[in-house]
């Protein structure tokens, strides 16, 4: 199986960068995991939905079409570890390559969020970009240790 992590812009701050690759370290036992980062596209004087369709020309390029779609969405169905573990295995079956992508910081465009198979929440509270790129491998990182009776999670 393999996992991207779809983003635009890059890291801000050292300590994302370090949770990045210890997550990538404790990813590969089970899976290919790769963090894609895009440029980031300078706003400048556009509108937030007029930049998120500029992005939206970039993400759509990267995301292959057999891929299944996952995006990070603030209205997104938020989910326990248990029920995110659950829907990790059904996506397995569906595919052997999964993309999340997490927006820029105006969004994702509704034309990508249409083509996602699935949105999802990381939680009620917006997370910004370094925070949600060691959230979602965490919790990818604990899926993966409940659906092999790993004692990583403790409910």
């Amino acid at each position: 199986m393999k996992i991207t992590l779809l983003t635009i812009g890059k890291r801000k701050q050292d300590f994302a960068a370090q949770a990045e690759k210890l997550f990538i370290q404790r990813l590969k036992k089970f899976c290919s995991f790769e963090i894609k980062s895009l440029k980031d596209l300078p706003s400048g004087k556009r509108s937030p939905e007029e930049q998120k369709k500029k992005e939206a020309v970039l993400l759509q390029k990267e995301i292959p079409k057999n891929a299944l779609l996952i995006c990070l969405d603030e209205y997104g169905k938020e989910h326990t570890a248990e029920e995110f573990s659950h829907k990790m295995e059904k996506w397995e079956q569906r595919s052997p390559e999964i993309i999340f992508l997490i927006g820029g910081h105006c969004g994702i465009d509704e034309k990508v969020l249409k083509k996602s198979q699935e949105k999802i929440a990381l939680g009620k509270m917006t997370l910004t970009q370094d925070l949600a790129l060691i959230v979602l491998p965490e919790s990818l990182f604990r899926a993966f240790c409940i659906q092999k009776n790993i004692p990583f999670h403790r409910a």
